[in-house]
């Protein structure tokens, strides 16, 4: 068992490497217990290798349950191996705050999560930032909240990059502030490149998946003066097949990431509202009660996919959801069916497969972590100084690594 690093100071140099390795292999180690997903595959190998943790999936109090998707850390009793996995995933992905103050951001119709994100991003990254007259470059600035104050505060010009025209200023109607410009344009389009200064300190506030590699790629051929990386939704690859590992630890991996691998980084509801929870969990019945039928009905254990649904569909009885997904989908269904009998079985089918998310929830956290370090690694590997850590609460965003770069 990993003992829980006490870290006093955000990941750095060679520790940035150590963590990153450390974390692959432990990820590769444990890589049958997470891989398979609880809703497609309904009975996954690991089963036959660790009985005993099966045996608690298919067997779970629906109160344990439901205490542990809240916080996986709950103090309530679970098999030996799985409290292991826990802390030994805790002591993995232990960071320290990159700032122990926020800072306010400017502007109106900043809202409270967002100025709490905001905020800390600022304070971690204005160590690195300050100094030099480089243009700060938002990259997939939205509104531009972060550049703007950073804009202020730094009395330096900033040029937010935002491919929703209709976010951008003059689009609005608001008028540009001194020294700041907003450009529509697509950042992963080459013409990216006529609007960038040289040596400009890009900044990233949760960019989604390859947005970010691509502005790591480009910050670094414009000789950036510093970088500052908050990633997002690691699953969003927009057409490629999977993630491309950026360090040499990372290439020499054995994990094979692909978008359905990567979705599990972002599984985390800590900053979800009850109302939407019970929405997804009235969502996952519904498509188990499908699923039920599609075996049943084919004698195959197969997972039946269909696309995504709406609200006004979640709202539907069972009957005429099944019938919804019947003609729409082609669901093959078993003749005479019971919606009493199919929907106890999805209720009780449901909860085993919430449980063996909770396995799998396990190497969430390792996941996002190694994603983060891969790239901060690849920057230590361009001659950077490099700093890994967190710049606000998860309660803000789970999505709260932060990696800030600056050139030596």
């Amino acid at each position: 068992m990993l003992p829980r690093p006490l870290e006093t100071e955000p990941l750095s140099g060679s520790a940035i490497a150590d963590r990153l390795r450390a974390l692959d292999a432990w990820l590769s180690a444990h890589a049958p217990l997470w891989e398979p997903r609880p809703f497609v595959t309904w009975r996954p190998a690991w089963w036959g290798d660790a009985p005993e943790l099966a045996a608690w999936v298919q067997t779970v109090d629906e109160g344990v349950l439901q205490a542990l998707e809240d916080h996986l850390g709950a103090n309530v009793e679970v098999p030996e191996r799985l409290a292991s996995l826990a802390e030994q995933a805790a002591a993995l992905t232990d960071l320290t705050p990159l700032a122990r103050a926020q800072v306010a951001p400017r502007g109106r119709g900043v809202k409270s999560r967002k100025g709490e994100q905001v905020g800390g991003f600022l304070a971690a990254t204005e160590h690195a930032l300050r100094g030099g007259d480089a243009v700060v470059v938002e990259w997939c600035a939205g509104r531009g909240h972060l550049g703007r104050t950073l804009s202020e505060r730094l009395e330096r010009e900033a040029l937010l990059l935002e491919r929703d025209a209709s976010l951008c200023a003059p689009a609005r109607g608001a008028a540009e502030r001194p020294r700041v410009r907003h450009v529509c344009v697509d950042v992963l389009d080459e013409t990216v490149h006529h609007a960038l200064p040289d040596r400009g300190a890009f900044v990233a506030l949760h960019a989604c998946g390859r947005l970010t590699d691509r502005m790591l790629d480009v910050a670094l051929a414009h000789g950036a003066s510093a970088i500052a990386a908050a990633p997002c939704c690691a699953h969003r690859l927009f057409g490629a097949p999977r993630y491309a590992p950026r360090s040499a630890i990372g290439r020499a991996s054995a994990l094979s990431l692909d978008a359905s691998a990567l979705r599990l980084s972002v599984l985390d509801e800590a900053s979800v509202s009850p109302r939407e929870r019970a929405r997804r969990q009235r969502e996952h019945w519904l498509r188990v009660a499908v699923d039920l039928l599609a075996r049943g009905a084919t004698g195959l254990d197969e997972h039946f996919s269909f696309p995504s649904v709406s609200a006004e569909q979640i709202d539907l009885s069972l009957v005429d959801f099944v019938d919804w997904v019947q003609r729409t989908h082609g669901l093959p269904v078993p003749a005479g069916w019971d919606p009493d009998q199919v929907g106890a079985a999805a209720t009780e089918q449901l909860r085993v497969i919430r449980a063996g998310a909770i396995v799998r929830r396990v190497a969430r956290r390792p996941l996002e972590l190694w994603l983060a370090l891969d790239r901060a690694q690849s920057l230590v590997e361009a001659g950077l100084e490099v700093s890994v850590g967190t710049f606000c609460a998860r309660t803000a965003t789970p999505r709260n690594i932060l990696i800030v770069g600056r050139a030596a």
